[in-house]
Parts: C-alpha cells; structure tokens; sequence
C-alpha cells in the first residue's frame, strides 16, 4: 500500500468464524488489524454470503477486491471498489 503496509485476504476459521477478511499489517508482519469485512459478508446478489479475495490499493486510497461465494476453489468473482479509509464495514464508517 502507499503507507507501506501489506494488504492481504485471510481466511478466518474458528468455531462459527469461517469467512474470508481483508487485513493489513507492517512487512515485517507487526500491527496486524482487520482492514474490512467481519460483518459484511451478507452484501452479494440476492444476499449471498460472499468472501473478499486478491486486495488491491487504488491510486485513491480505496481497495478493489475480487468478491466471490466461498463454495470452491475456483478463481474468478465480482470486482468491487471498496471504500476502506471511510468504512470498516458496509455500514460502518
């Protein structure tokens, strides 16, 4: 990212946690802290559980990700544009 810290996809899966979320951190792997999606996994079509893949910064600060449902391993899913210096979560700023 432009700050120099690294963005990335994790998937989270302990007991009813089982999602995959935007993080970031430091490169040297210190500041760990969730970046979005916890509680915005029910925004897909038709509201379908969807998953967050393959961050990317934008020239604006926000971040374009790959949304898809977590039903294989397949590449491939919707790009969306998120707006992360705003918003934690869909509707959270």
């Amino acid at each position: 990212m432009a700050d120099g810290k690294v963005v990335f996809s994790r998937w989270d899966h302990n007991m009813s946690n089982n999602q995959v979320n935007l993080y970031r951190m430091n490169p040297d792997g210190s500041a760990l802290e969730l970046l979005y999606g916890s509680r915005s996994h029910a925004t897909g079509s038709d509201g379908d559980i969807i998953q967050f893949m393959q961050p990317r910064e934008l020239d604006d600060g926000r971040i374009m990700a790959l949304i898809r449902p977590f039903t294989n391993t397949e590449g491939g899913g919707e790009l969306v544009v998120i707006d992360t210096p705003q918003y934690v979560e869909n509707t959270q700023p």
